[in-house]
């Protein structure tokens, strides 16, 4: 059989490296890792990586016509809420702009298109879960620049999915990258008093299974939208002090804040419980539970210790 080609953007990032481990144990595929700069993947990865910045149309279009992917597995944005605000070229280029270059490369072709979108597409005025379907009314920059990108999809021919997540969380093989949960576990550790948002309510996805979610949607070949998040719906605070109680950390140290009180640049959804029983039914899709994640992080600490 064939291997298939496999192009993913943002590899240097949290999904990204996720998708390097689940498929550097599969040789079957071949797979091009790019991202905006030099490789942070695992070294003891013997993996083919290029670099490729996604708001370059030239640059776009000449790796695909050279890789002539099967698969793009696109996790390449800007994510930085607050940074989008200030950066709205940026933000477009990167989050809009990047996915009309693709679509336009892979256009003639059968390609597949994997996206990454998110719950910030929604304002967050309901506190049922959300559908697929449900109308979208993004609050921010970075929610509208997604919200666009999914419309350039939507209006293109290809063969694509859209995979919607929330608040992403894991650990790196060299830390890299931070997270709410690595950053109040260090933060808890150092005795620093956190503030922390008690009226944001978020269904938070473990990296792992968000990885597992775009290759279970590619090997199925699931169409359109998709919500992909963890099985639980909290508020922020009490995931914070969720991670307190898990490592035996002072949670008096944690105290509450309103989002009204954090004076952010971008307005932020309050409540984002995303329904993942479309996900379930249609590529199997099997998240486990936050606590389940936390013992998983602490045995991936401890090997690195």
């Amino acid at each position: 059989m064939q291997q298939q080609n496999i192009l993913i953007t943002g590899a240097n990032g949290m999904l990204g490296q996720k998708l390097v481990d689940l498929f550097v144990s599969k040789p079957e595929y071949n797979v091009l890792y790019t991202s905006f700069g030099a490789s942070r993947l695992n070294p003891s990865y013997k993996v083919y990586f290029q670099i490729l910045d996604v708001s370059n149309e030239e640059a776009v279009k000449e790796m695909v016509s050279e890789f002539n992917p099967d698969v793009i597995i696109h996790c390449a944005a800007m994510t930085h809420v607050d940074g989008c605000e200030d950066d709205k070229d940026k933000c477009w280029a990167l989050n809009v702009h990047a996915v009309q270059y693709f679509v336009d490369a892979i256009a003639d072709s059968k390609t597949k298109f994997i996206h990454i979108s998110t719950d910030f597409v929604f304002d967050g005025t309901s506190s049922l879960p959300y559908l697929e379907n449900h109308a979208v009314n993004p609050l921010s920059a970075y929610g509208m620049s997604k919200k666009e990108s999914e419309d350039v999809l939507k209006n293109s021919k290809i063969n694509y999915t859209i995979l919607r997540t929330s608040f992403v969380y894991g650990v790196l093989w060299d830390n890299s990258r931070s997270n709410f949960v690595l950053w109040s576990k260090s933060s808890l550790e150092q005795e620093k008093e956190i503030n922390v948002i008690a009226d944001q309510y978020r269904a938070p996805t473990f990296a792992e299974d968000l990885a597992k979610a775009c290759f279970q949607a590619m090997k199925e070949d699931v169409k359109g939208m998709y919500h992909v998040v963890g099985p639980e719906t909290f508020s922020i605070l009490d995931l914070i002090n969720q991670v307190a109680e898990f490592w035996n950390l002072d949670q008096t140290l944690i105290s509450p804040t309103l989002t009204k009180n954090l004076n952010q640049k971008a307005k932020r959804p309050l409540h984002t419980n995303l329904s993942i029983e479309k996900a379930r039914s249609d590529f199997g899709y099997a998240p486990i539970s936050y606590r389940e994640s936390l013992n998983i992080i602490k045995k991936q600490l401890n090997t690195k210790s």
